[in-house]
């Protein structure tokens, strides 16, 4: 599975033109660029953690359905 964007990771040294530029190139190659600040974890892992923290509480309820195995394919 391939990244359906592109995250661009301006610092404070990053100049505009640099910046403006990678958001130019990210969409040139078909991504959806979106801008992240240098922390850990940027914004996949920090938007999976949640998901996956749902998932194991529907799993110990006994919700696990045939529907969120396949779900999950798509993160």
């Amino acid at each position: 599975m391939t990244d359906l964007f592109v995250k661009v990771i301006r610092t404070p040294e990053t100049s505009d033109d640099t910046y403006k530029m990678m958001m130019i190139w990210g969409q040139a190659i078909g991504k959806t660029t979106i801008t992240c600040k240098d922390t850990p974890g940027f914004v996949v892992n920090r938007l999976l953690g949640p998901y996956l923290s749902e998932a194991i509480k529907m799993m110990e309820r006994g919700e696990y359905l045939q529907s969120t195995i396949l779900a999950r394919n798509y993160f």
